[in-house]
């Protein structure tokens, strides 16, 4: 398998076996936060924060042929991105994919090119050199 090196760009595994290839990823970091004012307070003096919600949305994803179904059908995908194809900094965690699109396919390897993939991605760690 030839190394991406620009962009943000990841790999997908189950149980160590390779699944996807992600290419042009973009990786979404949200939290709900609320302003919080102690009672009689006119003034927000605090703010509550919520859940941490990481998305992840690729342009494209080169799927092993033999495991379609476990991409497509949101199986958990154990996987790790790799910013500009640096080894040493990557963000690593659980991804569930609840979303894809097969279409202007490209014959560019005997596996399927899934494009537009979304996932749900959860016990998300940062890793830094």
């Amino acid at each position: 398998m030839s190394t991406l090196v620009e962009g943000l760009n990841g790999s997908l595994t189950v149980n160590g076996t390779f699944v996807v290839l992600l290419a042009e990823a973009e990786f979404d970091h949200s939290r709900a936060a609320k302003e919080w004012a102690d009672m009689g307070s006119t003034e927000p003096n605090d703010v509550l924060m919520g859940v941490n919600k990481y998305k992840l949305t690729a342009k494209h994803g080169y799927v092993n042929n033999d495991y379609q179904n476990y991409v497509r059908g949101g199986s958990a995908l154990i996987g790790t991105l790799y910013p500009r194809g640096d080894a040493n900094n990557y963000i690593a965690g659980t991804f569930y994919c609840n979303g894809s699109k097969i279409s202007g396919m490209k014959h560019e390897s005997e596996d399927p090119v899934m494009e537009d993939l979304t996932f749900i991605v959860v016990s998300v760690t940062f890793s830094s050199s």
